[in-house]
């Protein structure tokens, strides 16, 4: 079975460009506004950008 990438026609799954933290119930960009690139483990290709968090942003 063929499935199609996230976001494609036909695609069962979504995903956003990017996530930030989800501190007390709210999303919240990271303190130093870094992301990781997070890639499919399928192909190796950037799917999304995940925060980068720091000590900063659990103070």
């Amino acid at each position: 079975m063929i499935y199609a990438k996230p976001g494609a026609e036909g695609s069962i799954v979504s995903y956003a460009d990017r996530y930030d933290n989800f501190i007390g119930g709210e999303w919240k960009a990271p303190v130093e506004g870094r992301y990781f690139e997070n890639p499919s483990p399928v192909d190796g290709e950037t799917f999304c950008e995940v925060a980068r968090s720091s000590a900063a942003d659990v103070e």
